[in-house]
């Protein structure tokens, strides 16, 4: 595998063949591909259909090397480039990559879509207090709370002291 292949579009192929997770590596995804599995030699095909958006393996009979290929979303052919099948784009199975794409494709497997840090933001908790404060304030008639204007002192009290404390951590700004 190339070194700059880190800097190519990644995309997932299951290799029917080793029955495993592999990637291919592309400039252009919406490039037609001829897939070959580095380890096992399975063949596949990775196709774009500008028409209707559509993306897959759509050529079957791969053995027979047909020169075309028809969207099986919209019926659209598509003409291969000449040069389609002499030009193979390797099938990495996860254990055949390179450390530094495997170390890169590891780590966006494993990052959480939402990053919570050790303490919640002082804003979200400021938020949060706030929208309390409001609601207790509006529905104070309907909850017939008569210390409503206890609780929302109690509020701001909270809010003023988190406030402070949030100052006196953050680093002073030069």
């Amino acid at each position: 595998m190339e070194n700059n292949d880190s800097e190519k579009e990644e995309l997932p192929i299951w290799c029917e063949k080793c029955n495993q997770q592999g990637f291919i590596y592309v400039d252009d995804p919406e490039k037609p591909a001829f897939v070959v599995c580095h380890r096992c030699g399975w063949e596949a095909t990775q196709l774009w259909c500008p028409k209707c958006g559509m993306g897959g393996d759509y050529i079957r009979n791969l053995e027979n090397r047909p020169a075309s290929w028809v969207c099986p979303s919209c019926k659209t052919r598509y003409r291969l480039p000449d040069n389609y099948y002499e030009e193979p784009v390797p099938l990495y199975i996860d254990e055949d990559l390179p450390e530094n794409i495997k170390v890169k494709v590891h780590s966006i497997q494993s990052q959480p879509f939402i990053k919570l840090t050790k303490k919640p933001f002082p804003g979200l908790i400021f938020l949060f207090f706030l929208i309390v404060s409001l609601a207790v304030a509006v529905f104070a008639k309907y909850w017939k709370l008569q210390l409503s204007g206890l609780l929302l002192f109690i509020i701001i009290l909270v809010l003023a002291t988190l406030y402070r404390e949030y100052k006196e951590k953050a680093p002073k700004r030069k």
